[in-house]
């Protein structure tokens, strides 16, 4: 990171509860919250500071959705901009035989849907 006047010109944050006292201390600084979750969009507490950054990163467009949606009316100020994950491809890739194993040890049927989330 490239220090300007021992500041920093780019923060990337992964919690909004850091972003008021970041702005505060670093106010030329350009602050990028890379949301990985939605879970921080449902506090308030947490949401009143999502218009004190510059850039707002999600692997997804629900998750920019969801935002507009808890802040209407107001406006979200942020830029948005998509940020794959890049484990994404890794999903595509089809091996059966693991895929059977993990059913057979996990006693899942054969017609079940598995959905997982893993994150913070």
């Amino acid at each position: 990171m490239k220090l300007k006047k021992n500041k920093p010109d780019i923060i990337l944050v992964l919690s909004l509860d850091e972003v008021d006292f970041l702005r505060t201390q670093f106010p030329e600084s350009i602050i990028i919250y890379w949301i990985h979750g939605i879970s921080a969009i449902y506090n308030k507490e947490y949401i009143k500071h999502i218009n004190k950054i510059d850039y707002l990163w999600s692997p997804t467009k629900i998750v920019y959705k969801k935002i507009v949606e808890e802040l209407h009316p107001t406006p979200l100020l942020a830029e948005f901009q998509i940020i794959p994950n890049w484990a994404e491809s890794l999903f595509n890739i089809e091996n059966q035989n693991a895929i059977s194993e993990i059913k057979k040890n996990l006693q899942i049927g054969e017609n079940s849907e598995v959905f997982i989330f893993c994150g913070g």
